[in-house]
């Protein structure tokens, strides 16, 4: 698209740099589908120059190109923008795709916005990002993602734990513990603090979900102005970086404060207002280990959701989970709860992996029953270094929290999050004729819960050769039924079944014997 002749005259005053963008991708959704349909999507959004490019450009004129394309490459929009604010560039509402494809954790759709600076009719600068279109609400108890009602379950990994790279991981190391997050079946997630934005280009490609954090925990005992400060930069490099990323449903303010203290309480108050002006389009969050003491005075409620770290029986001391659930979800009558951690810390706590595997069956199995609890965080991914620790000794002391050693071999407990984190469970019926089977697939109907769509079965037998299947759409608590003919009359642990998302990755696997028959339910590992 040429430059507009009516922007060709403007006195050259050198060339402006971009120094970060912020880009919102709202979907609007029509009435169709339950209100579900999403109509188009709008651009609107920030650019900020360098500081030494504002200071002595305060009279110019810049012209910003906004390219939006497809996976494909193609074009979908090109439009210009004026703005004569040399510091900073605004534009609101572009309508830039028709029936956009909505990013989703199981349907991870991207959309590439280039951003081009001119002055005069020089290209000055130059940036390109990748957007999806997405709402994430709430609407009392309820997670609505794209206006679909969902109940979560992810787990928290801590980065920089890897034995031999410590903070200085590889792009791949960090990949591979990303896609151990996701092939057990883990969909949210929490970082205690701040990521590299290719992390969270991983995230938004590859369907996670994130509350990214400051790293503001456990003190002070009483926060103040200064800290205030602190936080508010933190808070602003953070944001003004990272905005752009649909992975990132909610920012967090703090972790295990003081939350039943009054100053903890006045001080997220100005810290979430202060925030909610960096960005008033997700939600914000503080993290308590103290919302079960008395929910309704907790530093808790000042976020958006209720994030509470449950380790009643160790830490917390021998409480009736049920009853305090029922207390925090009775406070808190119009906000979701989210669970941000529970599991074992050893050596803390006795009991190994294996009482680990209890506490995640357990309390997996109490929260679900709660239909305040939209989403579940298991705490954590892997062991991890910590000046904390309890274990180890120097560079590698640490806690012993993780269903994963240091260097990401998986403990008997990953295997079960695995399991209670699927979203569907299958069953065979070996049928009356010979080669000839039934595949029963249920959806889950509470922790998790969501719709699922192209979903895909497939069994291997031992000479390579594969039989695949599609899924149909399913919502909460639907099955389908699945027949497989001519399959060679053979032995069923000879046969490997395996069912994957769209995305790839796997929901679960492995010898046919291991799902024949029918479970009462479908989660409870045995």
């Amino acid at each position: 698209m040429p430059i507009p002749p009516s922007l060709a005259e403007y006195p050259d005053s050198g060339h402006g740099a971009i120094d970060y963008s912020k880009i919102q991708a709202v979907p609007v959704f029509s009435d169709e589908r339950n209100g579900r349909s999403c109509s188009y999507g709008l651009l609107s959004g920030e650019i900020r120059l360098w500081e030494e490019e504002q200071g002595s450009r305060t009279t110019a004129l810049f012209k910003l190109m906004v390219t939006v394309t497809s996976d494909d490459g193609s074009i979908i929009s090109e439009k210009w923008e004026l703005a004569s604010n040399a510091g900073m560039l605004r534009f609101d509402n572009l309508k830039v795709v028709e029936s956009p494809k909505l990013w989703h954790f199981d349907h991870p759709h991207l959309y590439k916005v280039n951003l081009a600076l001119y002055m005069d009719d020089s290209l000055s600068d130059e940036e390109s990002i990748e957007v999806g279109f997405r709402e994430i609400r709430s609407d009392g108890h309820t997670l609505l993602l794209n206006r679909e009602p969902v109940r979560l379950m992810g787990v928290e990994w801590m980065p920089g734990s890897h034995p031999d790279r410590g903070m200085a991981e590889t792009l791949s190391e960090l990949q591979e513990m990303l896609r151990h997050m996701k092939e057990a079946n883990c969909v949210i997630t929490r970082f205690h603090w701040q990521q590299d934005n290719k992390l969270l280009e991983w995230c938004d490609r590859n369907g996670l979900l994130v509350q990214e954090e400051i790293p503001h925990w456990q003190t002070p005992y009483d926060p103040d102005d200064e800290w205030l400060q602190t936080s508010m930069q933190h808070a602003r490099e953070m944001i003004n970086r990272h905005y752009h990323h649909p992975c990132i449903y909610a920012w967090g303010l703090g972790n295990e404060i003081n939350g039943q203290s009054p100053i903890t309480v006045r001080y997220f108050e100005k810290l979430k207002t202060l925030v909610r002006d960096l960005d008033d389009t997700r939600f914000i969050n503080y993290v308590s280990n103290t919302v079960h003491e008395n929910p309704s005075t907790d530093a808790a409620g000042v976020g958006d959701v209720i994030m509470w770290n449950d380790y009643i029986g160790t830490w917390h001391g021998d409480l009736d989970r049920p009853a305090v659930i029922e207390t925090i979800t009775e406070a808190y009558k119009n906000k979701p709860i989210i669970v941000a951690e529970y599991g074992l810390c050893e050596p803390a706590y006795a009991g190994g992996d294996e009482r680990r595997k209890e506490i995640l069956i357990e309390n997996t199995l109490e929260y679900r029953k709660h239909s305040g609890i939209a989403a579940l965080i298991f705490f954590s991914l892997n062991d991890y270094r910590t000046q904390m620790g309890e274990a180890g000794e120097g560079i590698l002391r640490q806690r012993v929290h993780g269903s994963m050693y240091l260097d990401g071999t998986p403990k008997p407990s990953y295997e079960t999050l695995r399991q209670l984190a699927s979203p569907i469970n299958v069953s065979i019926n070996l049928e009356n004729k010979e080669g000839s089977m039934a595949v029963v697939i249920d959806t889950s109907n509470d922790i998790p819960s969501y719709r699922i769509s192209g979903y895909t079965i497939k069994l291997t037998d031992p000479f390579g050769n594969s039989y695949k299947k599609d899924i149909p759409a399913l919502e909460p608590g639907e099955h389908c039924v699945l027949h497989f003919w001519d399959i060679p009359p053979m032995e069923t642990e000879e046969f490997i079944l395996d069912v994957q998302r769209p995305t790839g990755f796997s929901v679960t696997s492995g010898p046919l014997n291991k799902f024949t028959g029918h479970f009462t339910d479908h989660h409870l590992v045995q």
